[in-house]
């Protein structure tokens, strides 16, 4: 496919060239670039300009190749995108490569295909970040009504929008991929058509799921055949999946040309044989999208959010993602004195968990789909607002709920950088259920649970063709020689309070990305949650790793404190990339609460 066919192709769809449906981070990470010049505060970047105090940046072949790291919650997939780079992949390939498997290994977390992502991406020939959105809205025949008589809190194909990541992947391998599409979906392929083992979080996840009324009969039959849950340990073979998955790679592969497979295989999904299947199978179970709506979809790409803290520059994707919500809490907390001496203080936990109550009460009073409300993303993000709520934290005293907003008027996460220095971040999910899109084995999403049938002055209430305030929202962090950090968290809510600590617990704290990830943690409740029914209570979540006096002192300032531990859904898991020595050394930071978690560094000789 030409250059100028590849162009009409993305007209018809009205979207840019550059458009993507995923929640991706790509960053350079390595080598001689120079790096965004931190921002003195908000901006809604055009993504920002670069200082140039080095020599000339070379193209990226002329580039000496750098190591490689790869960190996901699975060691297959981690393989997977490992595999890609040894063959001269790039991040974005690398990338795919990894979601395909997650998303037959982690099927409750994410699917490459109906769920939705979100994202930033630094390209490192460009020297530039650009924000990927991959969430696709609610349906066109979508009643209020009659969602409301069916239960908001129910489960089922009901609750999916139209799924937007494919999308979303298609645009970026056409934009940033050098490998071809049949040969990276080959792992998830041989995975899903052989089997693989079943994880002990797998198996929980489904015990629970089931206890949830949330495994739908398509999904019964691959995960509870004859009645029985598969166990951890067993091996599971998800055929339909394998099917659905080689037909894509026969469409792709079915074209003379890279570009024209990639059109091929986005149309397979969105309007072809697959597409058609999975619209059957999701309105007879009740979802509300049209074949319009899933033709339609587009995904795009958007300038991303940025604020300058601690001499580093934050990048965040904006809305309809709630990554607006980590800059409103930094916004805040650059006025506070944090550094290491204070880290494990208990004035200091007081200090971060009022921040983020502040935060999450301006998430709910604001932040929604931007065609449907004015998000005051300047105001929110201005210093001086950052001020003046941070002068509205007690240092003695906590916020109780309800908390006024400040202003007057499930999923899974990874990270890859690539030998030449590209790197990716990704957020994906598809809401936490099993609930397959009839025999095609596509997990779809239950994103309308995430939104508000009862409040229609919520920001992220439901209409026809809104979109949810997608919860995932990885990030970058760079400093004035290139791409400091790069990373997430899973867990709705979880993601924006635990990613802002493990931030401060790098730049503030001293401390390394595995240590960062590793520390105890805490979640504040005292704003309605993202997830049906939305509920809201003074209730603060926190590890029992936490130092006995630093609850001790919150208890003391009022904090209702309970102690949980492990890989519960209060924290979810974080994974991170710390970037040293201009990218010829790497901290990986995977979660010691899923013992899957997996991280390695692939040397530029692949030994």
């Amino acid at each position: 496919m030409t250059k100028d066919t590849r162009m009409t192709w993305r007209r018809l769809l009205a979207v840019p060239v550059t458009a993507l449906v995923t929640v991706l981070v790509i960053a350079l990470a390595g080598c001689s670039f120079p790096a965004p010049a931190p921002s003195p505060g908000p901006s809604v970047a055009p993504a920002p300009e670069f200082v140039d105090p080095s020599p000339p940046v070379v193209e990226e072949s002329e580039r000496a190749p750098t190591p490689a790291a790869v960190i996901t919650i699975h060691p297959e997939a981690t393989a997977a995108a490992l595999d890609a780079l040894s063959e001269g992949g790039s991040a974005a390939d690398a990338a795919f490569a990894a979601a395909a498997v997650l998303s037959v290994v982690e099927p409750h977390y994410s699917n490459l295909i109906g769920g939705e992502t979100s994202a930033l991406y630094f390209n490192s020939t460009a020297e530039d970040i650009q924000a990927l959105e991959a969430v696709g809205p609610v349906g066109s025949r979508f009643d209020i009504d009659r969602y409301r008589s069916q239960g908001p809190a129910s489960y089922g194909l009901h609750q999916a929008l139209v799924p937007g990541a494919w999308d979303g992947w298609m645009v970026l391998l056409e934009a940033e991929g050098r490998m071809d599409l049949d040969r990276l979906l080959e792992p998830a392929i041989a995975l899903a058509r052989d089997g693989h083992e079943v994880t002990d979080l797998t198996a929980s996840q489904l015990r629970d799921a089931l206890g949830r009324g949330a495994v739908n009969d398509a999904a019964q039959a691959v995960y509870v055949p004859g009645g029985t849950p598969v166990a951890a340990g067993s091996t599971l073979v998800q055929a339909d999946f394998a099917k659905t998955l080689q037909g894509i790679a026969d469409a792709y592969a079915a074209e003379p040309e890279r570009d024209g497979g990639i059109v091929a295989a986005r149309e397979h999904v969105y309007s072809g044989k697959l597409g058609k299947r999975l619209l059957s199978a999701a309105r007879e179970g009740g979802a509300t999208f049209t074949a319009k709506d899933l033709a339609g979809y587009s995904a795009e790409f958007k300038e991303p959010l940025s604020i300058d803290y601690r001499g580093h520059t934050i990048y965040q994707s904006p809305p309809t993602t709630q990554g607006l919500t980590m800059l409103i809490a930094l916004n805040i907390l650059r006025n506070a004195k944090l550094s290491p001496k204070v880290a494990d203080s208990a004035g200091t936990a007081h200090t971060l968990i009022e921040a983020m109550k502040l935060a999450m009460a301006d998430r709910e009073a604001y932040i929604g789909d931007p065609a449907f409300t004015d998000v005051p993303i300047r105001d929110l993000l201005d210093p001086d607002y950052g001020e003046r709520q941070f002068a509205r934290i007690d240092p003695e005293r906590s916020h109780q709920w309800p908390i006024e907003p400040g202003l007057e008027d499930n999923t899974t996460t990874f990270q890859i950088v690539d030998h030449d220095g590209n790197a990716i971040a990704v957020t994906t999910s598809t809401g936490y259920q099993f609930v397959a899109a009839g025999d095609t084995g596509i997990m779809m999403n239950n994103r309308m649970r995430f939104m508000t049938a009862g409040d229609p002055s919520s920001p992220n209430f439901l209409e026809p063709g809104k979109r949810v305030r997608y919860t995932g929202n990885p990030y970058i962090v760079t400093d004035g020689s290139g791409v400091r950090l790069l990373g997430g968290n899973i867990g709705a809510d979880t993601q924006s309070q635990a990613q802002t600590q493990q931030v401060v617990a790098v730049l503030d704290f001293g401390l390394s990305a595995k240590k960062a990830i590793a520390r105890h943690r805490f979640v504040a409740y005292a704003t309605p949650g993202s997830i049906v029914p939305h509920g809201a209570n003074n209730n603060v979540a926190i590890e029992d790793t936490t130092p006995q006096r630093i609850i001790t002192g919150l208890q003391r300032r009022g904090q209702n404190i309970y102690l949980t531990s492990g890989p519960s859904g209060a924290f979810g898991y974080g994974t991170m990339i710390e970037v040293r020595d201009g990218g010829a050394k790497f901290s990986l930071g995977t979660d010691p609460r899923f013992p899957t978690s997996t991280g390695k560094v692939r040397k530029p000789s692949g030994e």
